[in-house]
């Protein structure tokens, strides 16, 4: 399968969702710890805003510990300009495309999100693990 891409929700839900949701994608991500899990930056960025906004630390370095354990993509030019030509055709938004150029330019099997449309978009690629 290759690398997994994990988007913003992905990390979000699992770390801050109690509940059947938040479960849920905890034992999606359980159930494929033998694959490597990456995030780019447009991730971090995204999982931090609440943390900071609520002057939460235990939260924010939360996620840095688990930041730590994933892969890190590096965002290039090349993919501002793919998530360009996404939106293009498409019409998706930017954050999305940015998040699903990035998972091509890096050659990663799977994109998994918390978003539905994305996963309709991007059919045997995107994956939404809420279902």
């Amino acid at each position: 399968m290759g690398m997994i891409y994990l988007d913003s929700g992905v990390l979000i839900y699992s770390t801050e969702l109690d509940g059947d949701v938040g479960d849920g994608v905890r034992q999606r991500l359980a159930g494929a710890s033998d694959q490597q899990f990456c995030i780019s930056p447009l991730v971090i960025m995204e999982c931090l805003v609440k943390p900071l906004r609520d002057n939460d630390y235990r939260l924010h370095d939360h996620y840095q510990r688990l930041f730590s354990q994933l892969e890190r993509l590096p965002l290039a030019e090349d993919v501002f300009v793919r998530a360009a030509q996404l939106r293009a055709d498409s019409g998706v938004g930017m954050q999305d495309a940015i998040h699903v150029a990035a998972a091509q330019r890096h050659e990663c099997g799977q994109l998994w999100t918390t978003d539905a449309r994305l996963a309709k978009q991007y059919p045997g690629f995107a994956r939404n693990v809420l279902t």
